[in-house]
């Protein structure tokens, strides 16, 4: 059932005193009420379908409004992209071993700027791969798994140029050291995931 409002106490100004029960009960229908500058009682309405209440500062009415770029935070860390290469590593050098397309059905925009790889055995000598995004390479993109390892040297994975990743880009692994080992090696990228600004 409804609830009749009898009476409301605020405090201003370090005393108490009423708010005029008049503003609340003459409010119509489908309306926020907020507290002004001047103690006074403001009816604001509803926003349009679709449209969030938007604070405009501690000294400004509030309003309805549309979501715009900026209104979402952008950044969602944790973007993990493992790349198994389909041809084991080979004789000879700058071949190119694996070509994967980067699929984004979201509204979200990827960013990549790690990098790492591991072997399913210890590789027989070094071994050296390189990222192209469609057909350039990716500034600082390189990875070495060292003679008699299957990872890396360093636990870490290796930084690089961020790049940023589109709908149907192009990431290509390319192994520029000769080798003769038949050994699988996965390809890891490691970057963000972002909400992107512009609402569609």
């Amino acid at each position: 059932m409804p609830v009749t409002v009898i009476a409301k106490i605020q405090q201003s100004s370090g005393s108490f005193k009423l708010i005029d029960i008049a503003d609340l009960e003459a409010a119509g229908n489908w309306k926020l009420l907020y507290i002004d500058g001047s103690a006074e009682v403001v009816e604001l309405a509803l926003g349009a379908d679709g449209t969030f209440l938007q604070a405009n500062g501690v000294a400004a009415a509030p309003t309805f409004a549309a979501l715009v770029a900026g209104d979402i935070p952008t950044v969602q860390t944790d973007l993990e992209l493992r790349i198994p290469l389909a041809n084991p590593i080979v004789a000879s050098a700058a071949t190119q071993l694996e070509d994967w397309i980067h699929k984004k059905p979201y509204n979200v925009g990827h960013r990549i700027n790690k990098l790492y790889a591991r072997a399913a055995s210890n590789v027989g000598g070094d071994v050296t791969f390189k990222l192209q995004k469609n057909g350039t390479d990716i500034t600082s993109a390189t990875i070495t798994i060292p003679s008699g390892a299957r990872i890396p040297t360093s636990a870490t994975p290796v930084a690089f140029t961020e790049a940023d990743l589109a709908d149907a880009d192009v990431i290509t692994v390319v192994q520029t050291t000769a080798r003769t080992d038949a050994i699988n090696i996965s390809i890891y990228i490691y970057g963000d995931r972002d909400v992107v600004s512009a609402v569609a």
